[in-house]
């Protein structure tokens, strides 16, 4: 260290230069050596536990790594077999034990459907856990007093997790109905809700907005809602079916899909 200090010129910068160095081997606690200190050399080092520079530095920092090994193990090859190769090969159940694990494998493993594939799957799995498709079918409604001469002229507006879609106009009518079915797609559950909006329509640039509601969204069957937005009442029924290898309500579990049960 002092060659590498001396030989950047002058009595002013070697002084300097090694008060820095004293500095930093205090606070180092001469626990890591020059390399280490100023990275010049990287090693990385598959599991156990690491004081010191392994390969270059006191030999007790490398015993202490090696004893450590067996509490803090890291993974360097692999070798899998199935476990029924482990009993001979003239042993009685090691045919019962493979059709065994075949069984197990089979009842617990994930079908690859290439049909489900979309931008939300990979490999007929969901990419993210809460994945599902959203479909909302809306009613009907009463209640609302858009105009002041006349019955109201309602459209309303769905939105989840920043998807939207939007109903024809029902012109004219105290009781609305529009039975019409909006696809919201692929959204993911749990942190957002249900958005309904009801409007009147006007000129379109200044329709007025009557009232909105929001509601919480589970997977499964169909989902009857009514809701009161504006003062009005509001009925929808909305569907929400969770991704490729997807379950629970809020379709944050992986579950099982039986092999064969499908197109692969």
């Amino acid at each position: 260290l002092g060659v590498e200090v001396t030989a950047g010129g002058g009595a002013w910068r070697a002084g300097a230069m090694a008060t820095t160095c004293r500095e930093a081997r205090g606070g180092n606690q001469a626990n890591l050596s020059f390399n280490e200190l100023f990275d010049e050399r990287w090693v990385e080092v598959e599991g156990g536990k690491q004081d010191g520079d392994l390969l270059y530095g006191r030999p007790e920092a490398y015993t202490r790594w090696l004893h450590s090994l067996p509490t803090l193990p890291g993974l360097v090859g692999l070798d899998l077999r199935p476990l029924h190769t482990l009993l001979a090969n003239q042993e009685p159940r090691r045919a019962a034990l493979g059709a065994a694990i075949g069984r197990y494998i089979k009842e617990r493993a994930l079908r690859v459907n290439g049909s489900h594939l979309g931008v939300n799957q990979h490999g007929g799995c969901s990419r993210h856990r809460g994945t599902a498709r959203l479909e909302v079918v809306v009613r009907e409604g009463r209640g609302w007093a858009g105009d002041h001469v006349s019955a109201t002229d309602a459209y309303v507006r769905v939105g989840f997790g920043g998807k939207l879609g939007q109903t024809g106009t029902v012109w004219n009518k105290q009781r609305p109905s529009w039975n019409e079915r909006i696809d919201l797609g692929w959204v993911e559950l749990g942190g957002s809700q249900l958005r309904l909006e009801v409007w009147d329509e006007d000129n379109q640039w200044d329709d007025d907005l009557l009232g909105a509601c929001e509601v919480g969204v589970e997977a499964g069957a169909n989902q009857g809602v009514v809701c009161y937005p504006g003062g009005g009442r509001l009925e929808v029924t909305y569907r929400a079916t969770c991704g490729p290898a997807l379950g629970g309500p809020s379709c944050h579990d992986y579950v099982p899909q039986p092999v064969g049960g499908g197109e692969g």
